[in-house]
């Protein structure tokens, strides 16, 4: 398919796209913090419904993410990405103005929509301007940054949400700035070309066919869809576990959701050597980490023992989700091909994250404690011994072959 180790970003396009990765939480982690607070500015609502105040962004996150792999095949990505960026940051600022939590609701779809095309723009963009070694490594730097992103906003939100609950969308004008860095350094990138001369008479012959969608595509689609729901059973609760246990100040809520986002940051660093050495034993190593993290969780009740279950499980997240995106730039069999399975699988991030309200409150009504706080901690109880089950299954699922693909195309890293 493509020579290994090449990369065609300039120092300001590598800027410009880790920029633009570490907005991929944003939603979640300028909003996560502050879900008390926003409870407390509108009386009378219910957690339901603040829930979907943090869930909202990924509806319009669901429509948007296949939708842009498809568009990827007819336009220039960077055009899809400063769209994209724009209904990101508008949409973001606008529930500032709402009167009421539906017309917050109705603002974070829209918003999710803009992040739907983002998203997965930035996992093309790379997999286009980038290959091998360069490509895996540039993976797990996105997501890394993509985390930096998350810690900074999640401890500035978590500070100032005391002055005002409108803070978490004030700062989605940090988007608008990184619009204009788009602007000028993102390098243009054009719809994937035939690769050879076979597809080239095919197109000839039927220059309308469409690039079709595949099993592994929903597969690695699943793979996201349930490390993000895992993710976010933790960042959808951990608001209000702060705020009805009373232990610790509710301003911290952001530092502790930090530590998820630094350890994240770290694991994406880290993770193209730590798959060279522990091969096809990654998986499971990254699932019974999730599990060990939730365990910790469950059994928190100071600040420095919630900081070290969230740093814990943010090394799991940090280190599976660029693993399973560059595992599609690899399975894909053309560029073009590539380009609607990024989309496609990039849709488990909202696919995940929304599921995990519905999920959580069904396992939340299976406790007999009397008391919310006391939900929550089974809900991490039960979620630690699902990913515990996982990981034995993995360990007998792995695929082997498919690791070895990935390094041989990676060969070349140092």
């Amino acid at each position: 398919m493509e020579r290994s180790g090449e990369n065609y970003f300039s120092k300001f396009g590598t800027f410009a796209i880790m920029a633009i990765a570490c907005l991929w939480l944003f939603e979640v982690s300028a909003i996560g913090p502050a879900l008390g607070v926003i409870q407390a500015a509108f009386p009378g609502s219910s957690e339901a419904s603040i829930q979907v105040v943090m869930m909202g962004a990924y509806i319009g996150l669901a429509v948007a993410s296949p939708i842009a792999g498809r568009l990827a095949l007819r336009f220039d990505k960077k055009h899809l990405m400063l769209v994209g960026l724009l209904f990101y940051g508008i949409a973001g600022i606008m529930p500032s103005f709402a009167t009421s939590v539906p017309d917050i609701i109705l603002w974070r779809i829209i918003t999710g929509f803009g992040a739907g095309i983002v998203v997965p723009m930035t996992s093309a963009i790379i997999a286009d301007k980038s290959s091998g070694g360069q490509r895996m490594r540039l993976m797990g730097h996105a997501f890394a940054w993509c985390n930096v992103g998350n810690v900074a906003i999640g401890v500035i939100v978590g500070l100032v949400m005391v002055i005002t609950w409108k803070a978490p969308f004030y700062a989605f004008a940090a988007i608008l700035v990184i619009f204009v860095i788009s602007l000028f350094w993102l390098p243009n990138c054009p719809p994937s070309k035939i690769e050879n001369a076979a597809d080239a008479a095919n197109a000839a012959k039927a220059p309308r066919e469409k690039v079709k969608l595949k099993g592994f595509m929903f597969f690695y689609m699943a793979a996201l869809a349930y490390f993000y729901c895992a993710n976010s059973f933790f960042t959808t609760n951990c608001a209000f576990l702060i705020f009805e246990d009373g232990i610790i100040d509710p301003a911290m809520t952001g530092i502790i959701i930090a530590c998820m986002g630094v350890a994240a940051a770290i694991a994406g660093y880290v993770f193209s050597p730590l798959v060279k050495s522990v091969k096809s034993l990654y998986t499971p190593i990254m699932i019974i980490i999730t599990a060990i993290g939730y365990f910790i969780l469950a059994s928190a009740y100071t600040m420095p023992a919630m900081m070290l279950g969230s740093f814990v499980t943010g090394i799991a997240m940090g280190g599976m989700v660029p693993y399973l995106n560059n595992m599609v730039a690899v399975v894909s069999t053309s560029l073009r091909e590539k380009d609607l399975a990024m989309g496609w699988a990039n849709l488990g991030l909202p696919v995940g994250a929304f599921l995990c309200v519905p999920i959580g409150d069904f396992i939340k009504t299976l406790n007999t404690g009397a008391i919310f706080a006391s939900d929550i901690r089974f809900l991490y109880t039960m979620i630690a011994i699902a990913m515990v089950v996982t990981t034995v299954i993995t360990l007998f699922t792995r695929s082997k072959k498919m690791t070895a693909r990935m390094l041989d195309e990676t060969a070349m890293l140092t």
